[in-house]
């Protein structure tokens, strides 16, 4: 006779039947996966390998190595350079007009052609000082209208009117183009017949300490006229884009004085140059290059082959036509700091 199994007894043997069919299934799922993929870990596999694979029947992927590169002789560094400054040509094409407008006072015959194709040495570059300007004649002014008081006609001691006004405009130019500059703000013209021995001394003393200075500019104004007839007259103005500049002269002194300027040609051949790339920013400010010969001195141009003597406009003129032309000079040696020029035409 079958004993009858109370409710918490058949409980007990389900369950314990529930289990023996899950081992089984665990079992058999078990050994179908040792016999389908087990032969895939037999090599190098890890305990966690096969404990992976027996929980998610997933093969353990391994990261392939590439192939080993072989040995080599690390590469020699080439030896270091310094880079070699080459300016980029500045490219001028020349009026017609502009070659003729020279005025050889000299007696001395030269070649204007062989002097525009001369190489230009400048590289206005360099951190240290490359360009000076100085006033031997500090105190010429322009236009008064009671804005300053004038130790002489149309000459003050103020500097706010006077050619170091004009200079410091240019020097300003200059910097914001990252061209290093020493302006001489020194008034050399307190003992008028002494001025140019007061401006070469201190020229000379420049280029002792700074031997890297290329360029020189004396900065004058013409005194072209006294008489207020005279004066209106002679406003050298120039006029483009709308904007009035006070006109320029050049003034190259020769050899044929009685101080030693063996190198003046140079000179010339830079101030050529120069006045090309002044017209190239503002056509027709410039009106003359006046090539002379003076006995007794020659404007300190001996001191420097970079040597320049300016005249900016007349006792006509404006202090902020003045300023302009600074501001065109300022930007034609902005062009040339390199040194380089071709002409065309």
């Amino acid at each position: 006779m079958e004993k009858q199994l109370t409710t918490p007894e058949k409980e007990k043997t389900l369950r314990r039947r529930a289990i023996y069919v899950g081992v089984a299934v665990i079992l058999c799922a078990v050994v179908i996966r040792l016999i389908f993929g087990g032969a895939a870990l037999m090599e190098n596999a890890t305990v966690a390998d096969w404990l992976t694979y027996l929980y998610t029947g997933a093969l353990p992927v391994r990261p392939t190595e590439p192939p080993a590169e072989p040995l080599t002789e690390p590469p020699t560094e080439a030896p270091t350079e310094l880079p070699v400054y080459k300016p980029d040509p500045l490219k001028i094409v020349l009026p017609g007009r502009i070659e003729k407008l020279y005025l050889n006072d000299s007696g001395i015959p030269f070649s204007y052609e062989k002097l525009l194709k001369q190489p230009l040495n400048w590289n206005l570059s360099l951190e240290e000082p490359t360009v000076l300007i100085v006033h031997t004649h500090a105190t010429e002014a322009y236009q008064n209208n009671g804005q300053f008081k004038e130790s002489d006609p149309y000459n003050t001691l103020d500097n706010n009117y006077n050619m170091i006004a004009v200079g410091d405009r240019l020097a300003q130019q200059l910097r914001a183009q990252g061209i290093s500059v020493i302006h001489d703000r020194t008034n050399h013209n307190k003992d008028y017949l002494k001025a140019y021995a007061s401006s070469r001394k201190s020229v000379s003393d420049y280029l002792e300490e700074y031997p890297s200075i290329q360029l020189v500019l004396d900065l004058h104004r013409d005194a072209i006229g006294t008489t207020d007839e005279e004066i209106r007259k002679n406003a050298l103005t120039a006029t483009y884009n709308g904007k009035r500049a006070a006109k320029i002269a050049f003034v190259v002194t020769t050899s044929g004085g009685n101080m030693a300027h063996p190198n003046w040609q140079e000179n010339a051949a830079a101030v050529f140059k120069f006045r090309l790339a002044v017209e190239s920013v503002f056509p027709g400010i410039t009106y003359k290059t006046w090539i002379k010969t003076l006995k007794a001195h020659n404007y300190n141009q001996h001191l420097s082959t970079g040597s320049m003597l300016l005249e900016i406009g007349a006792v006509g003129n404006t202090l902020q036509e003045a300023f302009n032309t600074a501001d065109v000079l300022a930007k034609a040696i902005g062009k040339m700091q390199g040194g380089a020029i071709v002409v065309d035409g």
